[in-house]
């Protein structure tokens, strides 16, 4: 994205010398020029990111993209649910591959969590025995402790992938958490031939799934882990659902695995893997 979109036009520019003329007039020339549309806002967060982490290390004095306002207002919330067909689609296409890709792609359908609380998830935050996934505070989006109970599906996954290291769980050498979600993606979209999801919309599809599972609408939400909007849910509610949580993600669990292994539709059964002991 930067490299096709951003650097062309300021890639020869000192970063001291951007001012807010130089972002507006490279964000109309996207929008107006090349008609990227909502792509537009995503640039441009991006690169704001970028300018404040410049501001931080006090490369710049001051952000030159942060008074610059969204530029494609025709945007609107995503509202993609992936069907059956299509999930089952992309957890096969998924199976035919190998780890730690695979059980990247399980867990985010299992669990519902998002792909880079997936994707970093530490070996630290898993509580296998009491089948509890702790997400810290820091890695999360709601900035606040969140547990995940593990459904026998999800520690399933878990347990057919091979430990490298002690730190990642999601890694390919060991050291850093798997890199390769844009690669993957795309092998997905190839395999499967669904189109048009992102990968956030596998959130979406768990939590239409267990509605459509008779879930309530508060317990989703804490599966998912959405922010409370309420200043009851917000400070005076301090039940911590973990019982209705672990009910929820066992009945997910178990309309998944059900799911993938559905052949009336003429589909290939596919059997949740389950390592071993000693196995790597």
């Amino acid at each position: 994205m930067f490299e096709q979109h951003v650097l062309p036009k300021l890639g020869n520019k000192p970063v001291v010398d951007l001012r807010r003329a130089d972002i507006i007039e490279l964000l109309d020339d996207l929008q107006h020029k090349k008609g990227l549309g909502a792509q537009v806002n995503r640039i441009h967060a991006a690169l704001k990111a970028a300018l404040n982490f410049a501001v931080e290390r006090e490369y710049l004095d001051a952000n030159p993209a942060a008074a610059v306002k969204k530029q494609f207002r025709g945007e609107v919330p995503r509202e993609r649910v992936l069907s059956d067909d299509e999930l089952r689609a992309i957890w096969q296409a998924a199976d035919a591959l190998k780890e730690p890709s695979r059980g990247l792609v399980k867990m985010m359908i299992l669990t519902g969590q998002r792909r880079d609380e997936v994707r970093c998830l530490p070996w630290a935050e898993l509580d296998l025995d009491s089948n509890l996934w702790t997400l810290a505070a820091s890695r999360n989006k709601g900035k606040r402790e969140h547990v995940v109970p593990l459904s026998d599906e999800a520690k399933a996954v878990l347990a057919a992938l091979p430990k490298l290291g002690e730190e990642f769980v999601f890694t390919t050498g060991g050291k850093r958490p798997y890199a390769g979600q844009k690669r993957l993606k795309d092998i997905l979209d190839r395999e499967s031939k669904v189109t048009d999801w992102t990968f956030h919309d596998i959130r979406r599809t768990v939590a239409s799934g267990l509605a459509s599972l008779r879930i309530s609408h508060d317990v989703i939400g804490r599966v998912l882990n959405h922010a409370k909007t309420d200043v009851t849910a917000r400070h005076y509610n301090r039940h911590d659902y973990l019982e209705e949580k672990s009910a929820a993600l066992t009945a997910w669990g178990r309309h998944v695995a059900a799911l993938v292994s559905d052949t009336a539709e003429g589909g290939t059964v596919v059997a949740l893997k389950v390592r071993q002991k000693g196995s790597q």
